[in-house]
């Protein structure tokens, strides 16, 4: 199975070469940071174009903290939001027929005290102290367990 590189999809790239892309992969390998309603529009549109099934190779939902002033994605305004809206993600999008899988950008926290993150930030799944986020544990947990309910629309 050929990916291809990922396509940034927070620009307008995917819709500029996704006619030339799907010829060459065996699917759509895409990056957007953005909430579902901000996605959908592009899904719909992208996935009249190709009959491929779609990833979402870096994506992820952030929070301000002490160390994370400048997170990378959409800032929620805490952990309960941005639990929220990566359920709505991962409800909204797997749904979806050609919806296939999502990389969660970010395993653990990369704060400002790492030298080469000062400008900015990326909240992971894991505080940086290697402990998960209970709230968005269970979210991930519960909605993976649903997966295929999900996709199949139980």
């Amino acid at each position: 199975m050929f990916f291809g590189d990922k396509l940034h999809a927070n620009t307008d790239s995917l819709d500029t070469v996704l006619s030339i892309t799907s010829q060459y992969t065996d699917l759509v390998f895409y990056q957007m940071y953005a909430r579902y309603e901000v996605q959908k529009p592009g899904l719909d549109r992208w996935s009249k174009k190709v009959d491929l099934p779609f990833i979402n190779g870096d994506s992820a939902y952030t929070m301000t903290t002490d160390v994370m002033p400048r997170p990378y994605g959409p800032v929620a305004d805490n952990l309960e939001m941005r639990s929220e809206w990566t359920e709505e993600f991962f409800r909204n999008a797997f749904a979806r027929p050609e919806f296939v899988g999502w990389h969660y950008c970010g395993l653990i926290d990369a704060s400002l005290l790492v030298p080469r993150k000062w400008s900015r930030q990326h909240s992971g799944l894991l505080d940086g102290w290697g402990e998960p986020y209970p709230v968005l544990e269970k979210v991930l947990k519960n909605s993976s367990e649903e997966i295929y309910s999900i996709a199949q629309g139980i």
